[in-house]
């Protein structure tokens, strides 16, 4: 039986390429799209019947859970979903998008197995530390963006060890690449 990948944020530039990758690697892949995304039509121009897909609302997480109630399984779990990118210093919606996105990913660690969880993060968590940044940077988040994420992470990291279950964040930098801004460039 093929392994289950669950990409919160298919949507999104990392999602896209990353259900990319995961189809060639052989993986069953299911992505969650935001309620009315415009992007979703794209996604399912890309991948139509290969994936499954999964309607969440980060801000929204109560009605959401109904919808992640119809997977079978879930043996990864890829964080790329947030609400807050395009409004940095909202802390409401930051606050939102991190508490919904605990929610679900507290839902998605009861009901499966989940081997391991992948968040990505962001250098907004740094904060504007001078020099280079390396694993030992202190993380110093100014915008409400940063603040949340870096809430989230430390939140996230604790319940994933309290359930015994893997957990990584990648605080990603500067990206470039196929999907940017949710187009495919050759």
């Amino acid at each position: 039986m093929k392994e289950t990948v669950l990409v919160f944020g298919g949507t999104s530039f990392i999602g896209m390429n990353l259900i990319r990758r995961l189809i060639e690697s052989g993986y069953d892949v299911v992505t969650t799209y935001r309620p009315g995304s415009a992007k979703y039509e794209k996604l399912y121009a890309m991948f139509q019947n290969k994936i499954q897909y999964v309607e969440v609302d980060l801000c929204n997480m109560q009605t959401s859970i109904k919808n992640l109630e119809t997977l079978d399984r879930c043996d990864y779990l890829y964080l790329a979903s947030w609400e807050g990118t395009n409004a940095r210093d909202d802390a409401m919606v930051n606050e939102r998008s991190a508490n919904g996105l605990l929610q679900g990913l507290q839902y998605i660690i009861d009901r499966f197995a989940c081997k391991k969880v992948i968040q990505l993060g962001t250098q907004a968590e740094y904060g504007c530390p001078a020099g280079i940044v390396t694993e030992e940077t202190v993380c110093n988040p100014r915008s409400a963006y940063g603040k949340e994420k870096w809430r989230f992470y430390k939140m996230a990291e604790i319940l994933c060890k309290q359930k015994n279950t893997n957990f990584i964040e990648y605080r990603i930098h500067s990206v470039f690449g196929k999907f940017r801004g949710g187009c495919w460039i050759a």
